[in-house]
């Protein structure tokens, strides 16, 4: 609702943005996602604000809208584009990866511009995590497995190292 909308509007004002970011509610999907190159929206679960408080769903606003101001979906295109056209490399495969990867820990320290954004942040991917596991036993994909084996226990445990990082920046 407009509290969503006045969130995310408040994020936009923050990194500087001049293009407008469309909110969209979907009830297929279970966290908020960043879409579209050329007219940028965020989708967000029908229950978001149910589900996540006003701290929690700002968070997730700041790692969407990092995607939209890096431009991460041309990026991710243009990858996905060259993946298939070298597909027989395995060294395109392990870029595409790794570059899967600095995108998420670059959108993640957008969380910076928030108070406790990190720590807030990591708590909404702990519980996105949670329930995930609940609606899809992904033990296979290796989320269920040990600590900080998974990329997403990976993002947790970097997101609350940033706060300790010495480059934080100061917001007075």
């Amino acid at each position: 609702g407009g509290a969503d909308r006045a969130l995310l509007d408040d994020v936009v004002r923050q990194f500087g943005m001049w293009r407008q970011i469309r909110l969209a509610r979907c009830s297929g999907i279970a966290s908020p996602m960043a879409l579209g190159i050329w007219k940028p929206a965020i989708w967000i679960p029908a229950d978001f604000d149910r589900r996540f408080s006003s701290a929690e769903r700002q968070a997730m606003f700041a790692h969407e809208t990092a995607h939209h101001a890096a431009h991460d979906l041309a990026w991710q295109t243009l990858m996905e584009i060259l993946a298939r056209l070298l597909w027989f490399h395995p060294a395109v495969w392990f870029a595409r990866r790794q570059f899967a990867v600095a995108v998420e820990h670059a959108a993640d320290e957008a969380s910076l511009l928030l108070d406790d954004g990190p720590g807030v942040l990591a708590g909404c991917l702990v519980t996105l995590g949670r329930q995930l596991q609940r609606q899809h036993n992904l033990a296979w994909l290796g989320v269920a497995s040990r600590p900080f084996r998974s990329e997403l226990g990976r993002r947790v445990e970097r997101l609350l190292d940033l706060e300790h990082d010495s480059y934080r920046h100061d917001r007075g």
